[in-house]
């Protein structure tokens, strides 16, 4: 109803307003408006206990609890500490400004003190983060730009994952596909400080790594395809360079050769020295026994030993000959492991019986001193992954070509020759298919020879000084990678 019906007891009489006027009046009268009274009073003296409480008090910044009144319940007097500081809320007093920016600023410093210490940690790993350091952390750089920084080097401290199948290997794992020569160059490292002696791929299930040895005493294990840094371990576990280096048969250690007169066998994973092998001498050249996991077999001064990695604290058997035979250049197992490779260093005037030998592993004997008997030196071998030829690197500044079936003769009619040595210690290779070799060169490229007809087809120009080794790739077709005098990796 728009009108409101007010009854009056003096008048008796009713009369409609409009309005609410008459209803704010009654409100102060003891009749409700039905004619009921109602007891003002209770009203008043509840609104007058409620006014005579006390409100809650805001307790101020720095104040203890010593001046503040408690109520006397059973909880309060439990409390022994009353010396506790109640601080206020943020926005409650402005006097707490420069407390709390002092507050900030001694977090930042423990934030910023962090981070230093993170990048010490960073820099006693690898010293060359020093001007990295320096750019990075300005006081004035956003914080984004410093977490990416430091998930870009904790990789560097931190163990990364090296053995998986790679999204490049998996789909060539079990093709069979054409070698052709190389075209472009994808990649090129400045690997190490001093001459690299020896680039190898890992076996085929792990072969996006691959290993350098270099004469500034480290080995390093390399990935190219990775979006990080594409050096994952460094291996320093020499004093002197580094000579060879080779991976074992499940593809997780290495065995390398140095000439602080020790071959050591190193866990890549967990870089744990597996097995420390000292000579007598300096140690050129090594290589794991392809049935025998635990077997290595190394070549020194006049003698090559075979060493056993749960006992290495002796050779398990060495091999000499009646004569002297110099220092080993390169050894090579026979597929089955029955009988082993050698050459030398060291000719005769009147005979090279000692060049390159054959020799059975079991017995020791030596099965074959006349297979090479021209007067130059041989120093790298490699076996031919299909048929039964091995194939000597000669300081003739060509690749000879042998039989390893009795009685082991060099095929004369066959050469590979037009590249130079010059008294260096080239590496070479032949592609799976077994269709081209590939050999380095003093002058710095890379020469490659059709293995029927032995000519040489193609030459490929690369930034290297002297090329010293070549390795082509086991499984991907077309790429390989090689090394130089100058520390760089292509």
């Amino acid at each position: 109803m728009n009108a409101l019906s007010v009854y009056d007891s003096e008048s008796g009489s009713e009369e409609e307003t409009d309005d609410c006027s008459s209803l704010d009046r009654n409100c102060s009268n003891s009749r409700d408006y039905f004619c009921l009274k109602r007891n003002t009073s209770d009203i008043g003296d509840s609104q007058d206990k409620e006014s005579s409480e006390p409100k809650n008090k805001i307790i101020k910044t720095g104040e203890t609890l010593e001046s503040v009144e408690l109520p006397n319940t059973e909880f309060w007097q439990k409390i022994e500490n009353k010396n506790v500081t109640i601080y206020s809320l943020p926005n409650q007093n402005k006097d707490n400004t420069a407390e709390s920016s002092n507050k900030m600023g001694l977090e930042s410093q423990c934030k910023r003190n962090k981070v230093d210490n993170h990048v010490h940690n960073i820099e006693q790993f690898n010293p060359n983060l020093s001007s990295i350091q320096n750019h990075w952390m300005h006081p004035t750089r956003p914080k984004s730009e410093l977490k990416l920084f430091q998930q870009s080097q904790s990789d560097t401290v931190q163990k990364r994952k090296l053995y998986y199948l790679h999204s490049k290997i998996t789909q060539c794992l079990y093709k069979k596909s054409k070698n052709y020569s190389p075209v472009k160059l994808e990649q090129e490292l400045f690997a190490h400080e001093g001459a690299i002696n020896k680039v190898k791929w890992n076996i085929p299930n792990y072969s996006h790594l691959f290993l350098s040895a270099s004469m500034d005493t480290t080995v390093k294990i390399w990935n190219i395809w990775s979006q990080l840094n594409p050096c994952l371990k460094v291996i320093n576990v020499h004093s002197k360079a580094v000579k060879d280096a080779e991976w074992s048969i499940c593809g997780k250690k290495i065995l390398s050769c140095s000439y602080d007169r020790k071959a050591i066998v190193t866990d890549v994973e967990s870089d744990k020295v597996v097995a420390n092998f000292e000579h007598g001498s300096y140690v050129s050249c090594g290589k794991f026994h392809p049935v025998c996991p635990d077997i290595v077999l190394t070549g020194g001064n006049n003698s090559v030993q075979a060493w056993d990695c749960r006992s290495p604290h002796s050779p398990c058997r060495e091999y000499t000959y009646k004569d002297k035979y110099g220092q080993v250049q390169d050894v090579l197992f026979s597929p089955d492991g029955q009988q082993f490779y050698s050459c030398n260093d060291l000719v005769s005037r009147d005979s090279a019986d000692r060049n390159i030998m054959i020799w059975d592993y079991s017995t020791g004997v030596v099965l074959s001193n006349q297979v090479y008997q021209e007067r130059y030196t041989c120093v790298k071998l490699k076996l031919h992954p299909l048929e039964g030829h091995l194939l000597a690197q000669s300081q003739g500044n060509y690749i000879a070509l042998f039989s390893t079936n009795k009685p082991y003769k060099m095929n004369k009619s066959k050469r590979f020759e037009g590249h130079k040595l010059h008294g260096y210690k080239i590496g070479f290779d032949i592609t799976p298919d077994g269709s081209t070799v590939y050999s380095g060169s003093s002058d710095g490229k890379i020469y490659c020879y059709n293995y029927h007809t032995g000519k040489q087809f193609r030459t490929i120009s690369t930034s290297l000084d002297v090329c010293m080794d070549i390795d082509f790739h086991p499984v991907l077709p077309s790429t390989l990678v090689c090394c130089g005098w100058n520390g760089t990796i292509q």
